[in-house]
């Protein structure tokens, strides 16, 4: 199957490429360097709990205002922006509260802009016919790269190379916000922020009101909390039985790199499993991953748990954006995104960190079994949703406020809702 991306698709790539290298670096090392700064486990818990707590506030903020004002560009240009400077006074801190407070700051601002590529990605792969998962896994091949190298750069340097490799994925990042397209809205004109912001709140209220759609982001966000301990304590559990450096790189690598075959062929497999079968799927690997990750197996055996990464983040990730892509307006795509992720990354991740960090100071390992429990309830939401929804879109045009009425511009339908088109998967 012959891998070819037109320019725009590569110019996506280059924003998912930067952001992913930053979460490759803070999700293998970000825990490590606490420690070396002082902090305890449940500490560490905490902090990787307050971060996915608080970006409640930035995502749907940074969504709603990308949404209005249609453009991306300034959004994710702010928040890198501001990021890079909230980690340059974390590392010249020497006081550990301000330390935490602006580590803290600086991950959830950097939080905001995922949504925001994610919104950009799948739209514009509708909009011009190429496939979102070549364009995903790209990101997910610079995850690997960074937690492969980062991996490298530590053992080589110790822990004071983490703080620099933050630096600088945040300034390719900053890089990356020049290369993002324009507007997704076709038609799309200047208009008064304000009056924008009204009429995508406005309708977000409506989209949030929908039964189908809260109990699809309860069902991903259980899926995706589960990985709460993974995220926060993975690499000082490998540490602690003996993996060093490249080791522990290359563990975290290759669960993406499962996932990266899965994005490959993403379309295909969308079409021929439907998206809530393939969360299904994705959340019942979960609860067997982390089952079995809770008790340390030998290597040989981790190397093959660690493939189901594509399973337990990978297939529910997918589903997801194959849900709201085909549920939700263009107009409201990274408010979607963005509830999405401050629900399932966000609130649920949250609270699973700081379970996770009592029960990594308390019964290590072990603590994975907590994870599969939260799969579990995922594996039962995701069986209602599948009872529930009948595959129509979750909003019409009647039941959101007339654009007009607000000022807002016309934005021209991709498909009508009744059309075999709004069905099917059409090239993402």
């Amino acid at each position: 199957m012959p891998f070819h991306l037109p320019p725009l698709a590569r110019r996506i790539a280059a924003a998912q490429v930067a952001t992913n290298l930053f979460g490759g670096v803070y999700l293998a090392y970000y825990a490590v360097w606490l420690k070396s700064r002082g902090f305890s486990s449940e500490a560490i818990g905490f902090m990787f709990a307050s971060a996915n707590i608080l970006r409640v506030f930035t995502s749907p903020v940074a969504g709603i205002i990308s949404d209005a004002s249609d453009d991306r560009r300034s959004v994710v240009f702010i928040l890198a922006s501001a990021s890079l400077i909230a980690w340059l006074c974390a590392g010249a801190s020497d006081v550990l509260f301000l330390t935490a407070a602006f580590a803290v700051l600086g991950v959830i601002l950097h939080a905001g802009i995922g949504p925001v590529i994610e919104s950009v990605t799948i739209r514009q792969a509708r909009l011009h016919g190429f496939e979102y998962g070549r364009v995903r896994l790209i990101g997910s091949l610079s995850f690997v790269v960074a937690t492969f190298f980062s991996g490298v750069f530590v053992q080589a340097f110790g822990v004071g190379a983490i703080l620099p490799m933050f630096f600088g994925v945040l300034a390719l990042t900053i890089g990356a916000a020049f290369v993002l397209p324009g507007a997704i809205a076709a038609g799309s004109q200047k208009r008064a922020l304000t009056t924008a912001m009204a009429s995508t709140l406005r309708e977000a209220g409506v989209l949030i009101s929908r039964p189908i759609f809260l109990l699809f982001l309860a069902a991903v966000s259980f899926a995706q909390a589960s990985h709460a301990f993974y995220y926060g304590f993975f690499t000082l559990s490998l540490e602690a039985q003996g993996y060093r450096g490249e080791a522990i790189g290359a563990l975290w690598g290759l669960g993406v790199l499962a996932e990266v075959v899965l994005f490959y062929f993403a379309r295909h497999t969308v079409e021929r499993v439907g998206a809530v079968n393939l969360l299904l799927i994705g959340v019942t690997g979960g609860a067997l991953r982390w089952a079995l990750t809770a008790f340390s197996p030998p290597a040989p055996i981790f190397i093959l748990i660690q493939l189901m990464h594509a399973f337990s983040f990978g297939a529910v990730h997918l589903g997801a954006m194959y849900f709201i892509v085909h549920t939700v307006p263009v107009r409201l795509a990274s408010t979607a995104q963005s509830l999405y992720a401050i629900t399932a990354f966000g609130l649920f991740t949250g609270f699973g960190g700081i379970i996770s960090g009592f029960l990594f100071a308390r019964v290590g390992e072990l603590g994975y079994l907590a994870m599969a429990g939260f799969s579990l309830a995922g594996i039962g939401l995701t069986l209602w949703l599948r009872e529930a929804w009948d595959g129509a879109p979750l909003l019409a045009e009647e039941d959101v406020p007339p654009p007009s009425a607000l000022g807002a511009i016309e934005i021209k339908q991709e498909t009508s809702p009744s059309s075999p088109e709004a069905r099917k998967i059409d090239q993402i």
